[in-house]
């Protein structure tokens, strides 16, 4: 009788102890990174004399997702990506990127701080084409984003750093950013 009384009690503490990590596994959380931004879109110019590429900038993220366990997650993303410009010194071209969009994570936990994560997504983005002496133009389109990243927690806190490549219609542009975000 001691011995099943026993086998009850320890059952009963690892489940209760189960079911409290799966419960701070899971909810929701909102959060914003900033960071470095560079494309590719503009490689070819580069090699022209005369023309000077600015293929970086700051870029920006504010994003909200929901964790259904401690190895997925989904989240909803708003990305300013940025401008690029190119000049000869005459004319002056430039293309400002934003995005919206949603994506999966798949997290592997390394200690109950810190986790690393990759994420896979789809994405719309709107560009804007600004010329010297001509009107701006708009274009848009739906491609992949890609990312990698690390976590650590405090509390109710994650620090983020991350690496994501959004797809741009044949081009890529990366975000590679720092970020913060409260777990509810």
């Amino acid at each position: 009788m001691k011995n099943t009384l026993l086998a009850a009690s320890i059952v009963a503490a690892v489940s209760l102890v189960s079911v409290n990590t799966y419960a701070a596994d899971t909810g929701g959380y909102i959060g914003a990174s900033v960071g470095q931004t560079s494309s590719d879109a503009l490689d070819d110019l580069d090699s022209i004399p005369g023309v000077s590429v600015d293929d970086s900038d700051t870029g920006y993220k504010i994003f909200a997702g929901y964790n259904f366990n401690a190895n997925f997650a989904i989240e909803g993303f708003y990305t300013d990506l940025g401008e690029i410009s190119a000049t000869n010194g005459v004319t002056t071209a430039s293309v400002s990127l934003d995005s919206l969009g949603v994506a999966g994570l798949a997290i592997l936990p390394l200690n109950d701080d810190f986790g690393l994560f990759a994420k896979v997504g789809y994405q719309r983005w709107d560009g804007e084409l600004k010329s010297t002496g001509a009107s701006s133009t708009n274009e848009d389109g739906s491609d992949a984003v890609l990312g990698l990243g690390v976590t650590y927690d405090v509390q109710n806190i994650s620090l983020r750093g991350e690496f994501e490549r959004y797809a741009i219609d044949g081009d890529d542009v990366d975000l590679l950013s720092v970020g913060i975000a409260y777990n509810f």
